[in-house]
């Protein structure tokens, strides 16, 4: 029976040592398709890139070839010369607006003269008032024989002498 169970337990470690085996070579081979995916993403994207590149390089001298044959058109020269216009017509609208700007404040700055000269005249008219309401009766009297002409007038240019 020893035999048997010996047999047996040979079988059972032979067995275990293969599904041993099995682990190890299914992890080696999962490494290796890991390597070689990397490995394919890898040379993927390098063709992938190169193809990017030579893809703009021709898209590049096909813009090129483009321009270098647009520029030696009427187009182009009509292109340029609606650029110049509307460069024109900008500069203009800025010089019409800056024009408008400077009328603004010089109508504001004479506007602001004028008042303040309105003012002056308003305050020199009121302090002549005040003086002249504090002329006594005596006073007016001599004002009235000095300015004869001017009874029913206020002094306006404030000669009270």
């Amino acid at each position: 029976m020893q035999t048997l169970q010996e047999q047996q337990k040979q079988k059972l470690q032979n067995y275990l040592r293969a599904e041993e085996n099995c682990q190890k070579m299914k992890e080696k081979i999962q490494e290796n398709l890991e390597r070689i995916k990397e490995k394919q993403e890898k040379q993927s994207e390098e063709i992938l890139n190169e193809f990017q590149n030579r893809f703009e390089k021709v898209s590049y001298n096909k813009h090129k070839l483009q321009d270098e044959q647009f520029y030696k058109t009427d187009k182009f020269k009509k292109f340029k010369d609606i650029q110049e216009a509307n460069k024109r017509r900008l500069q203009l609208e800025q010089d019409i607006k800056a024009d408008d700007l400077l009328h603004t404040a010089f109508e504001k700055k004479s506007n602001l003269q004028h008042q303040k000269s309105e003012q002056e005249k308003l305050k020199f008219i009121s302090q002549n008032l005040k003086e002249l309401g504090s002329l006594t009766y005596s006073d007016s009297f001599k004002y009235k024989q000095f300015f004869p002409e001017e009874k029913k007038k206020k002094p306006e240019d404030g000669d009270e002498d």
